[in-house]
């Protein structure tokens, strides 16, 4: 339950409130590779992660798998889809790890937000957080080259953690699927930007060449 608290739909809200607030929420348990809802379902509730990691992706005309983002415990999804007066997802989202997830009704919680005002505050702000990041993706995917947005994604990444060592949450594999290119091809990228010194990595750890990135 720590965990869910910790999510910033929380903050600045009294334990005790937090708590009328919670029993809202229904706990879903999920095994690993499980599908939680796919494109075009109806959504009309958010998720937030307790436990466990889950993959929000989009499929191509052939079939091929584009990741939108990977999210971790604590976690909010689904808020602007159960939100929008078209709850139609755009996404299919699927658990990567054994997860346990609460959710609630986008009635329940409008019913919420009548009581505790800061609830709405909140997810404005996690709202507007996360336009921002779609907003970074789309400019990291309009560079022209595999390095050039590479280069961007760990960017983005050493600014909004205000450091060169940073932890990406995706493998070589996602990464590849988040950027939309090709797995082999990104790989050699990679290789060739170790080799020129911009970066070194030790699994999703980078750690990042201060001469190449500006902050």
């Amino acid at each position: 339950m720590k965990n869910l608290v910790n999510n910033d739909l929380f903050k600045n809200i009294k334990d005790d409130d937090i708590d009328n607030i919670i029993k809202e929420f229904k706990l879903e348990k999920y095994d690993k590779n499980k599908l939680i809802f796919m494109e075009k379902d109806i959504i009309d509730r958010f998720f937030i992660i307790e436990q466990g990691k889950i993959e929000i992706s989009k499929f191509d005309i052939d079939g091929k798998k584009n990741i939108v983002t990977i999210l971790n415990t604590q976690d909010m999804f689904a808020e602007s889809i159960a939100l929008a007066m078209t709850n139609i997802s755009p996404y299919t989202i699927t658990t990567l790890e054994k997860s346990n997830i609460y959710h609630i009704e986008v009635k329940n919680y409008l019913n919420l937000i009548t009581k505790y005002p800061i609830l709405a505050i909140n997810m404005n702000k996690i709202l507007a957080i996360k336009n921002t990041f779609l907003t970074f993706k789309i400019d990291c995917l309009s560079k022209r080259s595999i390095k050039d947005k590479v280069h961007e994604l760990l960017r983005y990444y050493a600014i909004i953690n205000d450091s060169f060592e940073i932890a990406l949450p995706f493998n070589k594999t996602n990464l590849a699927d988040f950027l939309c290119v090709d797995r082999s091809a990104l790989s050699r990228v990679l290789t060739k930007m170790i080799d020129d010194n911009i970066f070194s990595y030790h699994h999703n750890k980078y750690y990042l060449n201060k001469e190449f990135f500006k902050m």
